[in-house]
Parts: structure tokens; sequence; C-alpha cells
């Protein structure tokens, strides 16, 4: 078996190989996740069997750093298996992942439970205000062409008595066009029991925004209705209160498409094979 820590020759270029090395001279090994652990659980996400040959990889490390010459020889077959391994060694340490890769809290089986967060949030009600606000300064405009021919005296205590209106008017709009509160509804990852007897997190909404705790939006799910979590893997728990999802096989695969009638390239060919047998056939059985 081939050692976890290969010797990589002093000339290869890793923009040749796209893949990024660190100063001694060795794939860079990114940091298992909560979801990721271990390689076994990656192996079995990305699918495609690679699973059967988690242990064949001694380590971590070993699974980042083998090359392909390497994994050849711990009979990973066929190249287009390998050639997927090492796409997804890549992925993952741009911090590219599939579905559920962002979830922190996981069980030792596999398990996550996700649920609502609901998030309130002020809109201004801007129709309102522009509406109020042009008609008073139409009315305004039209109060100031009539005092142009009043006495000076009269004017001015016209003009004291406007601003005292426009006080009281100024408070009456923004009382009037006031905030509009919306309650927008995120998927976010929480231990399993960690909420309230409402079924919501017990987290604040002060310590979602401070980053004190570890939730994240899971990316690939969302809110039908009031509590209904929507996506992939993701099983309904009961009143709803939330949803489960479990590590299974192929959750992050890439599903490789199927020839349609050889392919484009034999396409004509095959088809022009089927409509001879079919016209033997029927000849045959005296339909032609």
């Amino acid at each position: 078996m081939p050692a976890p820590w290969p010797q990589m020759p002093e000339q290869i270029d890793p923009s040749e190989t796209g893949e990024p090395f660190d100063e001694a001279g060795y794939p860079t090994v990114p940091s298992p996740t909560p979801f990721v652990p271990d390689v076994a659980t990656f192996l079995k996400l990305i699918g495609r069997g690679l699973s059967a040959h988690a242990s064949k990889f001694p380590s971590w490390e070993a699974l980042f750093t083998l090359s392909s010459e390497q994994l050849k020889e711990l009979g990973i077959e066929p190249p287009r298996t390998r050639r997927y391994l090492l796409q997804w060694r890549q992925r993952f340490r741009q911090g590219i992942f599939g579905i559920g890769g962002e979830i922190q809290y996981v069980e030792p089986d596999g398990t996550a439970e996700l649920r609502v967060l609901e998030v309130p949030s002020r809109k201004k009600k801007f129709a309102e205000v522009t509406v109020h606000s042009t008609m008073e300064v139409k009315r305004r405009d039209d109060a100031k062409k009539k005092k142009k021919a009043a006495p000076a005296a009269k004017q001015q205590q016209e003009e004291e008595e406007e601003e005292d209106e426009d006080e009281e008017t100024d408070g009456d709009l923004a009382g009037r066009s006031g905030d509009t509160i919306r309650i927008h509804r995120f998927v976010v990852n929480v231990p399993i029991g960690a909420v309230t007897p409402d079924r919501s997190p017990t987290v604040t909404l002060e310590d979602f925004k401070s980053g004190r705790v570890p939730m994240a939006r899971i990316q690939g799910y969302r809110v039908r209705g009031a509590k209904t979590i929507y996506g992939p893997y993701a099983i309904p728990l009961k009143e709803f209160a939330g949803a489960r999802i479990t590590i299974c096989e192929g959750m992050w695969e890439h599903r490789r498409g199927h020839k349609v009638d050889g392919g484009e390239r034999r396409r004509t060919e095959i088809r022009y094979k089927k409509a001879v047998a079919e016209r033997r056939e029927m000849r045959e059985r005296g339909l032609l």
C-alpha cells in the first residue's frame, strides 16, 4: 500500500495539476467538517460506488494527497471514477460542497435537524409617504401665493402659525406612514432538541446577527407556507416542527447521462438498423 504522504517531484507545477500545494511541496489537505468528518462519509456522499474503497485509504490526509497513479494501484477503476474523485477533492478544497455542506450540528449517526428561523424586518411605506408629502407641498404652495397680497404684520403672524402647523403635520405623517413589519423565514440547522416549546430556535436574532451562535442558513432548502421545510432528502417532523436529513449514499453525486440510440455519432446508424429489424419482423409475421 502506498504511503499516505507521497513524495512529489520538484519539477511539478501546481498550475498544471490544478491542485494547490503547500511550502513543502505536498497537496494541501482541507480540514474535515461536521457534515463530512471522515473518509467513509466523504466517499459515501459523492457516490458512484466509491464508498466500497473507503478501507483502502488509511487516513484523511491520504485521501487528499494520493496521486492518480497511486489511486490506480489501489484498484480504483475505471479511469473516469478516478477523475471523478480528483474533481471532488478539488471542489472540497475550494469549499464547494453539495446539499447540506453548511450543516454544523450533526449527530454521530449522520442525522441533522433543520428548523425555521423567523427574522422580523422593518420596511418603510415609501408610497404612502410620497403621496402625503406631495399633497402637503401643494397645499403649502397655494397658501404662499395667497400671502403675497397680505400686510407684512399679518403675513409674519401667519408664517409663525404655519411653522407650528408644519411641525404637527410632520409628526402626524411620521405616525401614519409608520413602518411595516415583515417576517422573513429561513432554514437553519440547530442541535437536535434545542428548541423552545413553540418550536422556534432558542437563540435570539441578536445572537444570529453577531455570530455568537454558529447558525448558518442552509442552502438548497426553503420554507413553504408558515413552517414547512422543503428540499432534497428532508423528512418532515410531526406537527410541522421542522425536518431531518440523514447522510445517505450519493447525496452529492453528479449523475452520469446515458446514451440514447448509441449517442450523437451513431444515432443515425443505430436507428436505421432498428427500422430494418422492425420491417423484417413485420414481413415474417405477414403484416407487410
